[in-house]
């Protein structure tokens, strides 16, 4: 039964992303859609490019930016 939801849960999310993706780039990350502030996900030469600050926000990470090295720094407890 576990598997079952499991699966079920998968072919939703998979559903929501194909709705999303006719509107353009859309990220999910267990079932909820990634709202990024600024810039967007988008395509470049080939490739999809993705504001790692959203994706890491998301999965519940704090993120500092270190100007001086020009560098984001995530953190999630001791990780």
């Amino acid at each position: 039964m576990r598997y079952f939801r499991s699966a079920m849960a998968l072919i939703v999310c998979a559903g929501l992303a194909a709705l999303g993706s006719a509107q353009g780039i859309t990220v999910w990350i267990d079932c909820q859609q990634v709202r990024f502030q600024g810039t967007q996900a988008q395509r470049l030469q080939g490739r999809v490019m993705v504001p790692l600050r959203g994706i890491f926000e998301a999965l519940g990470a704090n993120v500092e930016w270190v100007p001086s090295k020009r560098t984001a720094v995530p953190q999630k407890g001791n990780i």
